[in-house]
């Protein structure tokens, strides 16, 4: 399965959701097809931070979490990456957030995402671990100053 969003973060909202689903055998019309759900951790980040939902990461994000920002060679607890998003929204005025999911396994997931801000866009590759209903971990490295067909 790979899906892809778009949250415009001036407005806040969800504007766009796109799934494709592929066959899992061959090009077979009758083959079956495996439907692996996206986590609901990973909805719910992108759209706390399109909307900058302190509560909401509070309640997604474990205790013990780390946020890795490769790029910046930043790592964050918890408690700095709810802080450091008053300066995220002031950055990030008028910007939208394009992702795709890459991979899904058990306790991983990966996405590309595409931040598009009113001067420049970046692709960025993150991954997301979780235990339960929790993220553990978050780790963004970029990969392009342009987000290409996304």
């Amino acid at each position: 399965m790979i899906s892809a969003q778009v949250i415009n973060l001036s407005a806040f909202v969800m504007i766009s959701y796109l799934t494709v689903f592929s066959p899992a055998w061959g090009a077979n019309d009758d083959a079956a097809e495996i439907v692996v759900e996206p986590p609901q951790q990973v909805e719910r980040w992108f759209a706390a931070l399109g909307g900058v939902n302190r509560p909401e990461f509070e309640a997604l994000i474990a205790e013990n979490a780390r946020i890795v920002l490769k790029d910046l060679g930043v790592e964050q607890t918890k408690q700095e990456f709810i802080s450091a998003l008053a300066e995220w929204q002031r950055l990030t005025r008028g910007a939208n957030i394009i992702y795709r999911y890459v991979s899904i396994e058990e306790n991983t997931v990966t996405v590309n995402v595409c931040y598009r801000f009113k001067s420049n866009e970046q692709l960025k590759q993150e991954s997301f671990t979780f235990k339960d209903e929790q993220i553990t971990g978050s780790v963004q490295e970029f990969k392009s100053d342009h987000c290409g067909d996304m």
